[in-house]
C-alpha cells in the first residue's frame, strides 16, 4: 500500500508538471499562430485569398517557382518597364512622364494620337495634291501672261517703227498692256481662290452626303435585327418600359421592382417612375415622371430601391412602371458622347464630367461608341455644352491666340456638324438635362 501510494503521488506530480509544461507550450503556440495570422492579414485577408484572381495569380506563381508576392512584383516591374523603361517606376511617376491626366489611360491616349496622326496625314496628302493642281494652273497662267507680254511688245515695236510720230501713244499702249496684265493676274488669282473655296465647299457637301448616306444605309440594314432583338421597343427608345413596382414598404420611401441580377440590374442604377406605359410619352413639361428611384440592393429576380425624388401629391404605388433610357434587359444601346459636360452644375463644363457620364452609361449596361463619326447601329447621341463661337482676333494677335481661335472654331464646327448629321439620320440627340430625365438621375446624386 505504501509503495503504491508513493507511486501514485509521484505519477500525479509528474502528470501535473507535464500538464503545466504542455499548457505553457500551447499558449506559446497559440500566441505565435495569432501573430502569424495577423501578419498574413496585413498582406491579404482570408476572403481575399478565396478571390478567383488571387487563385490564378497563386497558380501562375507556383508554375514559375515563385511566391505570390514575387510574382506580383515581377508583373509590376515588367509593366513599369514596358510603360516607362524602368522597373522601379511608380504609377504616379509614369503618369507624369507620359503626360496623362487623371482618368486617362495609355490605350485611350495612343488611340487618340493615332487617329489624329491619320487625320493629319490625310489632310497633308490632300493639301499636297491641291498645291500641285494650283501650281500647274499658276504655271499655265504665267505662260499665258508671258505670251501676252511678248505679243504686246511686238505690237508696240511695230507701231513705233511704222509710226514714229506716235511714240507717246505707243508708250501709253504699253502702259495699258501692263495694267491689263496686272488686272488679268489679279482676276486669275481671285478666280483661283474662288475656285478653291468652291471646290472645298463641294467636297464638304459630298463628305456630309456620304456620311449621311452611309449611316442611313447601315441603319436600314440593321433595322430588322434591332426589331427582333427589342420586340417591345417603341419608336423612341427612351419610352421603353423596363419594369414595374411590385411592393412598397414603410413610409413609401422604399419600393421593390420586378427586375434583378438576371436582368443585368446593378446597385446605384436609377429609374424614372410613371403611372403606366402611356404616361412615359405624356409626362409633364419637365419631361420627368412622377418620381425617381435608385437601386440599393439587387436579388436574382427583384431589387430593393429608394425613392430619391417624388412629385407632390403623386405617390408611388404598386404596378407603376419604371424606365431608364440606357438600360434594357435584352439589348445593349449604343451611345456616342461628345463635348464637355456640366454634371455638377457649377457652370464649368469639363472632359472629366464627360468621362463620368460615359462611366454611368457603361455601368448601366450601355455601350460607348468612340470617335466623332456616326455609325449605322447608333441609338443615341449625347452632346455636352455647345462650344462658343470663335471671337475675332486683333491684328497683332499672338500665336497662342491664333491657335486658341482655330481650336475654338474647330470645336464649334465639329459640334454643329455632329448635331446636324444626327438630326438628318434621325438619331435621338440628348443633352445632360435630358439624359437625367430619361435615366431617373437626380442632380447631386
Amino acid at each position: 500500500m505504501l509503495v503504491a501510494l508513493v507511486v501514485f503521488v509521484l505519477t500525479t506530480v509528474f502528470l501535473l508538471v507535464m500538464t503545466i509544461v504542455f499548457y505553457a507550450g500551447k499558449n506559446d503556440a497559440t500566441t505565435k499562430l495569432i501573430e502569424s495570422d495577423t501578419a498574413l492579414r496585413a498582406f491579404i485577408t482570408t476572403p481575399q485569398q478565396q478571390d478567383d484572381v488571387v487563385k490564378q495569380m497563386k497558380a501562375a506563381a507556383t508554375n514559375e517557382g515563385l511566391s505570390v508576392y514575387g510574382y506580383i512584383m515581377g508583373q509590376r516591374g515588367a509593366l513599369a518597364d514596358l510603360m516607362g523603361g524602368s522597373r522601379s517606376a511608380e504609377v504616379r511617376t509614369l503618369q507624369t512622364e507620359l503626360g496623362l491626366k487623371d482618368g486617362e489611360t495609355v490605350r485611350a491616349v495612343i488611340t487618340d494620337l493615332r487617329r489624329q496622326l491619320k487625320a493629319k496625314s490625310d489632310e497633308a496628302t490632300s493639301l499636297v495634291a491641291r498645291v500641285g493642281d494650283l501650281s500647274k494652273q499658276a504655271t499655265a497662267l504665267k505662260e499665258e501672261v508671258e505670251a501676252a507680254k511678248k505679243e504686246g511688245v511686238k505690237l508696240a515695236e511695230a507701231v513705233r517703227a511704222e509710226f514714229a510720230g506716235y511714240e507717246t501713244a505707243a508708250q501709253e499702249l504699253i502702259q495699258d498692256v501692263g495694267d491689263a496684265r496686272e488686272s488679268m493676274v489679279r482676276t486669275m488669282e481671285e478666280l483661283k481662290v474662288a475656285q478653291g473655296n468652291h471646290i472645298a465647299d463641294l467636297e464638304s457637301d459630298i463628305d456630309g452626303l456620304r456620311t449621311t448616306n452611309a449611316v442611313m444605309q447601315v441603319r436600314t440594314d440593321l433595322m430588322a435585327k434591332k426589331l427582333e432583338a427589342i420586340e417591345l421597343k417603341p419608336q423612341n427608345a427612351a419610352e421603353l418600359v423596363d419594369g414595374r413596382i411590385i411592393a412598397i414598404e414603410g413610409s413609401a420611401d422604399q419600393v421593390y421592382i420586378d427586375i434583378g441580377k438576371r436582368d443585368r440590374v446593378v446597385a446605384g442604377m436609377t429609374f424614372e417612375v410613371f403611372d403606366d406605359a402611356n404616361a412615359i410619352g405624356a409626362s409633364d413639361r419637365t419631361g420627368r415622371g412622377k418620381a425617381s428611384i435608385q437601386v440599393l440592393r439587387v436579388a436574382d429576380a427583384t431589387s430593393t430601391c429608394k425613392v430619391i425624388r417624388q412629385s407632390t401629391g403623386r405617390p408611388v404605388v404598386k404596378d407603376d412602371v419604371i424606365a431608364n433610357a440606357v438600360f434594357n434587359p435584352d439589348y445593349k444601346f449604343k451611345f456616342l458622347v461628345h463635348g464637355k459636360f456640366d454634371v455638377d452644375g457649377d457652370g464649368k463644363p469639363s472632359d472629366s464630367e464627360a468621362a463620368y457620364l460615359k462611366s454611368r452609361v457603361i455601368e448601366w449596361g450601355g455601350e460607348i461608341v468612340e470617335g466623332q463619326q456616326l455609325v449605322g447601329d447608333l441609338d443615341f447621341v449625347v452632346l455636352g455644352v455647345q462650344p462658343p463661337e470663335a471671337v475675332g482676333l486683333p491684328l497683332d494677335a499672338t500665336e497662342a491666340q491664333l491657335a486658341a481661335s482655330i481650336e475654338a472654331r474647330r470645336a464649334r464646327e465639329t459640334y454643329d456638324t455632329l448635331l446636324k448629321n444626327a438630326i438628318d439620320a434621325r438619331i435621338p440627340v440628348l443633352n445632360w438635362n435630358r439624359f437625367q430625365v430619361l435615366t431617373g438621375t437626380v442632380s447631386g446624386r
